[in-house]
């Protein structure tokens, strides 16, 4: 019903639709989505740079791979660039959004619910991780790379760097402002944190500071890719994109909308299957009056 609605330009209608289908999408699975907004919001912020390491010089099968993680915002092109990554010539495989990395950490390290707890065994997640990638023949022994593009490992950093010390990471991000709109009008059922506008903005601030933190931390690790340039200079910026992930650059790599065996299981399904078009830098401009009320508490909005 909101879309029908924005098809008509009736925004005021659309808003109202998407705030109850939100709030009926949380309170569907109250108890768990409250417990996962808690941890994304009280908990991982406040020890993404404080984790206190055990058995940490273990070699271990991970330690030679080469994988890219693609991370950030849901809505900010990262599926895109999932795409532009695994057709070129070289065979990578990617997982998609697979949550291997925060599904190993919350479930073997339930102490870290505790205020006073930030101890992670990386015995016990190097040995985990192993065993569901391998069990899913996630793991290219050829070439010794994959794509992740759960976005949320911009979190763990710290601990994927111990596991893969070979690791990359490409952190994806447009106009700040379209994203928490274009979040907004989606529904991502799985994330408890993308129900409230005050929700989003919650998230993002979190965001920022961890990715301030980590790019100043790891500045060869970190590519940023920008949408607006992706989209605007798309074959210089891929070729960045690949100088980066230590890949040899072609033209294939912009032909993925045309790839048959192309699997997408996120909200970016159809948009993938077109051709790039240049940045709408109007788009999401009806919807700017939603934030007023947040300007005065996070300086990085309206700039």
């Amino acid at each position: 019903m909101a879309e029908h609605e924005r098809k008509k330009q009736s925004h005021i209608k659309e808003i109202e639709y998407l705030e109850k289908a939100h709030e009926y999408t949380f309170n569907e699975k109250i108890n768990k989505n409250k417990r996962t907004l808690n941890y994304w919001q009280n908990i991982i912020p406040l020890k993404y740079n404080k984790f206190n390491f055990t058995n940490e010089n273990n070699q271990h099968e991970l330690t030679n791979y080469k994988p890219l993680f693609i991370i950030g915002l849901p809505r900010s092109g990262s599926t895109m660039v999932e795409a532009i990554l695994s057709s070129g010539n070289t065979m990578i495989k990617t997982l998609g959004e697979s949550s291997i990395i925060n599904g190993v950490i919350v479930t073997t390290h339930n102490e870290l619910q505790k205020d006073e707890n930030k101890k992670i065994d990386l015995n016990i997640i190097n040995n985990k991780v192993f065993e569901i990638m391998n069990g899913r023949n996630f793991l290219n022994q050829k070439n010794k790379i994959f794509v992740d593009k759960s976005l949320e490992n911009f979190f763990y950093i710290d601990i994927i760097l111990k596991i893969f010390p070979n690791a990359k990471f490409i952190n994806t991000f447009r106009n700040i402002e379209d994203n928490i709109i274009a979040i907004f009008q989606q529904s991502l059922t799985k994330l408890s944190w993308t129900h409230t506008i005050e929700n989003i903005l919650k998230y993002i601030d979190s965001y920022l500071k961890v990715m301030e933190f980590f790019t100043k931390k790891y500045p060869d690790k970190i590519f940023l890719l920008n949408l607006t340039e992706l989209t605007g200079k798309l074959e210089e910026t891929s070729k960045k994109l690949y100088n980066f992930c230590n890949l040899k650059w072609n033209y294939e790599a912009l032909d993925f909308y045309n790839r048959k065996d192309l699997f997408i299981s996120t909200a970016s399904n159809i948009q993938i299957r077109k051709k790039i078009e240049n940045y709408d830098y109007d788009k999401y401009r009806p919807y700017k009056h939603l934030l007023e009320n947040f300007y005065d508490k996070y300086d990085w909005l309206n700039q």
